[in-house]
């Protein structure tokens, strides 16, 4: 186990979430890599016209010809998350473009490393802005738009560390605690009006970010020690529990953070 491996039980079948986007309007954030990547071509092969924002436009060109191809409307927008405010207008300005958006997928983050005495407080105040303020920032954007239709979904991308610290990650741990109680206070604000608020909680997802830790042999048995599945887990596997959230599958759900982690919490 300590070698490592990534490889799902079973690869994507997309002819199953054929369709459970059909006609819907997806904003994804941080989606030119990575998760956000993963998930807004999942909503593309899913049937829905997807919003893809990024620091810049060029970073999405690419992400924008693959979603294309799936015959949906695909949209590429540049904003900054740690500026919530100018965020939030370029948010409310492809909701304009879109005629509205039905799905908000809050993926663009942030961490910073250190000690939490040796923390850089200017970079502390950036994180929490983008990870947890531009969140809200979003939803205040798009939200109002999905209850006056009676219908929505906000699925924010959490983290395992939004329930346990981790030595020399902290601030960013502190910053998914805090977007996960974000998360259950807008499903509580939101109930009753056809809108649910939920999050996806992975441990470690091999991606371009993380790759620096699969690289190193030492932190990679490490981070593996800790999954009882014995694995990292790819971002194909973010698909299933995104569609559910995404979807009217997830009608009677809200609030909930649902954890991808390969039993991490069990330990």
């Amino acid at each position: 186990m300590t070698a490592g491996r990534v490889a799902p039980e079973a690869p994507v079948d997309w002819g199953r979430w054929a369709g459970w986007l059909a006609g819907r309007r997806v904003l994804v954030t941080g989606a030119s890599r990575g998760i956000g990547r993963a998930l807004a071509e999942a909503s593309a092969r899913a049937g829905a016209d997807v919003a893809l924002f990024a620091t810049s436009v060029a970073k999405l060109e690419p992400v924008a010809a693959e979603l294309a191809a799936h015959g949906g409307r695909v949209s590429c927008h540049a904003a900054d998350a740690a500026d919530p405010a100018a965020f939030a207008a370029a948010i409310a300005a492809a909701e304009t473009e879109f005629g509205g958006i039905d799905v908000l997928v809050n993926n663009a983050g942030s961490a910073v490393r250190g000690e939490v005495l040796a923390l850089d407080l200017a970079a502390f105040h950036r994180l929490l802005a983008i990870n947890v303020v531009a969140c809200a920032a979003t939803a205040q954007a798009v939200v109002p738009g999905m209850i006056a239709r009676r219908w929505g979904r906000v699925v924010n991308v959490s983290s395992v560390y939004a329930r346990v610290p981790c030595r020399n990650l902290n601030a960013y741990a502190i910053s998914k605690a805090a977007l996960e109680m974000l998360t259950r206070g807008m499903a509580l604000e939101w109930a009753g009006t056809g809108v649910t608020a939920n999050a996806i909680g992975p441990a470690q997802v091999l991606t371009d970010l993380s790759r620096p830790s699969w690289d190193d042999p030492a932190r990679r048995a490490q981070v593996i020690a800790q999954i009882p599945q014995g694995r990292w887990a790819t971002t194909d596997e973010l698909v299933g529990p995104f569609m559910l959230l995404a979807s009217d599958a997830s009608a009677m759900t809200t609030g909930q953070t649902l954890f991808v982690d390969g039993g991490r919490l069990l330990l």
